[in-house]
């Protein structure tokens, strides 16, 4: 238990990077802590679709660790850990699936009640993830991808409630 204190206080006095974390929050994922239970559908052919959220804090990374399960039939399945950077106020994000592989985003945190991750190649946007609250246990999730040389556009939505 001693450790854990003293810790952060020798990475301050060594000048080492610890975690940028909002004024008045534990951590800036907090929210996003539990399970919820997901419900929309695909933009292009109002398909329906469901899916459920697990997300848990790790004391020891520092990170929030989501998994991201669509049901059957649907076969999507992610993995991902979110992270603050050493530069105040930014994060990142990875996401982990069988279609895509390891992909990276970033964020620069709450931006009123949503939280965006962005993707970039060659200093283009090509998919965003923005989420965003409704109260303390409702929140919407949003997928844009890019197609071609165009601005992301919406590739489904999910209404989320917290289990």
């Amino acid at each position: 238990m001693r450790g854990i204190v003293l810790l952060p206080a020798l990475a301050i006095l060594l000048g080492l990077p610890v975690l940028n974390c909002p004024a008045g929050e534990p951590d800036p994922f907090g929210y996003f802590i539990g399970h919820w239970t997901c419900h929309g559908q695909f933009v292009a052919n109002n398909m329906p679709i469901s899916a459920t959220i697990a997300a848990d804090w790790d004391e020891h990374t520092m990170t929030l660790t989501l998994h991201h399960d669509d049901v059957a039939p649907h076969g999507y399945h992610a993995v991902e850990t979110w992270g603050a950077t050493k530069t105040p106020g930014y994060f990142h994000n990875s996401i982990a699936d069988r279609f895509s592989g390891v992909r990276w985003y970033s964020s620069h945190g709450w931006q009123g009640d949503s939280l965006a991750w962005s993707r970039t190649e060659n200093e283009r946007e090509i998919e965003r993830f923005v989420y965003t609250r409704h109260g303390e246990r409702n929140m919407t999730v949003e997928w844009l991808v890019s197609k071609g040389d165009a601005a992301p556009m919406p590739g489904d939505m999910l209404e989320c409630k917290k289990d």
